[in-house]
């Protein structure tokens, strides 16, 4: 039993305060018991090996060695209730509205550095601002082409943002890549289970 002797002593996504198995993880917990601890390692082994021979890797861009180290993927994922990833969903998409007309401002009229609401000081101080594309995004309705976050369950037991991410598109081939290794190597734990479509 994979579970059998499983404690917990904070926030639990799996596991509700009683210690038992939350709804919408019944059917994926079924069918880790039925895969079992052995075979469960088995395919993570065959996880690793996928992506090392796909030739996944992860670049820390501010490790001063420049390493690429072996890109991690767990053959268990984060299951969200439907209600929950459509309030994430939303949320989200009202980010992306935002970040694309802050973007396009700072870039353009820079209302919001006229009456005050981020300090010029910031903008104009950071390495990141390029003054030689002042109005180029006039135009753009998005100027931001890809907007994505990294989100963490805060204490409140809300999904937090702790990092926006807008410059680098290299997250897409990762969620490409991750279900593509995940159908290959783990389906049969999937296959009864209803998976939201990458769009």
């Amino acid at each position: 039993m994979i579970f059998e002797n499983y404690t917990t002593s904070s926030y639990d996504e799996m596991f509700n305060e009683e210690g038992t198995i939350r709804e919408h993880w019944k059917a994926l917990a079924d069918n880790l018991e039925t895969l079992g601890i052995q075979q469960l390692n088995a395919k993570q082994k065959e996880i690793d090996w996928r992506l090392e021979d796909n030739g996944v890797t992860y670049n820390v861009y501010d490790d001063p060695n420049g390493i690429s180290r072996p890109w991690r993927l767990d053959p268990v994922p984060l299951i969200l209730e439907s209600s929950d990833w459509e309030h994430i969903e939303a949320g989200m998409q009202q980010r992306a509205k935002l970040l694309n007309l802050l973007f396009k401002d700072i870039y353009g009229e820079q209302k919001v550095l006229k009456q005050n609401i981020v300090p010029s000081e910031v903008i104009f101080g950071h390495s990141g601002f390029l003054r030689e594309v002042h109005g180029l995004y006039d135009h753009l309705t998005h100027p931001l082409m890809i907007v994505a976050a990294d989100l963490a369950r805060g204490p409140d037991g809300k999904m937090w943002v702790i990092h926006d991410r807008v410059q680098s598109p290299s997250g897409l081939g990762y969620t490409i890549e991750n279900r593509l290794t995940m159908n290959s190597a783990v389906q049969a734990l999937y296959s009864n289970i209803s998976i939201r479509r990458l769009y």
